[in-house]
């Protein structure tokens, strides 16, 4: 017995107006994918079976409907929110925001990363090293770092940010 029947075909088109996948359709209506792509193949056969060519058209119909109608939600989030426009503009125009680096630009950024890295290293090993000259206890010292580390917004130290995360791990 065929389960290609006008219930069936109903609730695949209705299913998919509403945006949902071909997949999940299948899975509710009790087909398989491959069942679902091979009904639509039918229709494209010599002396197709009529019924596999409505149930087709209804299909690519619906399809249409679910993408206008997403496409209507997209369109009117953008006008107030970027992301949603920068979206729609990459599915529709094929628009990229993305900013290409060159390879040598890359490196001189990686350099200058690394640049950083070692100029904060260096800047806390001196730091270190004036606290080690304080005329203060240790206790004091791991004090005050402490509440440099416990506090950073009231540190504008960048310097101090590899002791933030030394203490996270």
């Amino acid at each position: 017995m065929s389960k290609f029947t006008p219930a069936l075909v109903s609730a695949v088109v209705t299913g998919l107006e509403s945006g949902h996948s071909v997949r999940s359709i299948c899975k509710r209506v009790g087909i398989s994918t491959p069942t679902y792509y091979k009904w639509i193949a039918e229709a494209e056969q010599v002396n197709p079976d009529q019924n596999k060519v409505d149930f087709r058209d209804r299909v690519l119909a619906a399809e249409g409907q679910a993408e206008q109608d997403l496409l209507n939600i997209v369109w009117a989030k953008s006008k107030k929110d970027a992301k949603s426009a920068q979206w729609l503009l990459a599915r529709r125009f094929k628009w990229s925001e993305a900013h290409t680096v060159s390879a040598e630009a890359q490196k001189e950024l990686d350099r200058l990363k690394l640049a950083k890295a070692r100029a904060e290293v260096e800047f806390l090993e001196a730091r270190s090293e004036a606290l080690r000259g304080m005329d203060t206890d240790s206790d004091e010292v791991l004090g005050l770092l402490r509440g440099i580390i416990d506090h950073p917004k009231e540190s504008s130290d960048p310097g101090l940010e590899v002791l933030r995360l030394s203490k996270a791990h």
